[in-house]
């Protein structure tokens, strides 16, 4: 018996070494917006057979990023495209390659008074927490990332004269304050749309 209570104390004290040990992850949420995400084409012709088209300004899909309560913070540096269905077709690259250009701040899932406080979102998500004063809870929004997908499908809709969507996949890629590389969970059908509308 005495054996075993000396077994269940060491377990207990290297649980509790452990658990000491643990080093925090970042756990970040996407909020996407593709509401907006389309560019109009109007064909014209004119009374000599020529045509011409005017093109809208292409708007973009908007991502914003959110710590969940207890992560710590990372920057988001880049994202592939894991697929890009068009009209039923897969157009992504094979093999994928990520665009490793982004530079997006997301600030810890912790809150305190300093946070509190601040003016502006983007004050807080920048203002630092003493520790042993913070409080886990979900992190302030990152600014928004916005990404112009309707505007590749410009020439698909010219060369069909009709209207064309795409359905696209994207995995964003952090680096969290440790330093680690991480991936975010996919995000699925983000839509963009091409309008065809004039003269056939």
């Amino acid at each position: 018996m005495k054996h075993f209570l000396k077994w269940l104390g060491a377990a207990a004290l290297l649980t509790s070494c452990s658990n000491l040990s643990l080093v925090p992850t970042a756990d970040i949420g996407v909020a996407t917006s593709d509401a907006g995400s389309a560019v109009t084409v109007v064909r014209k012709v004119d009374d000599e057979g020529k045509v011409s088209y005017d093109v809208s300004e292409a708007g973009p899909v908007e991502f914003t990023f959110t710590a969940r309560p207890g992560s710590i913070a990372a920057n988001i540096v880049g994202y592939k495209i894991t697929r890009y269905l068009v009209d039923g077709q897969d157009l992504a690259e094979d093999p994928v390659v990520p665009n490793m250009k982004q530079n997006i701040y997301v600030a810890s899932g912790y809150t305190c008074e300093e946070r509190r406080t601040e003016g502006t979102a983007e004050a807080a998500g920048l203002a630092s927490c003493v520790f042993s004063k913070a409080e886990a809870a979900p992190g302030v929004p990152s600014q928004t990332l916005s990404l112009n997908f309707a505007a590749g499908l410009v020439e698909l809709v010219k060369a069909n004269n009709s209207s064309v969507s795409a359905e696209i996949d994207i995995v964003f890629i952090a680096r969290d304050a440790n330093g680690k590389q991480i991936e975010l969970p996919v995000v699925s059908g983000v839509v963009a749309r091409g309008i065809f509308q004039g003269t056939l």
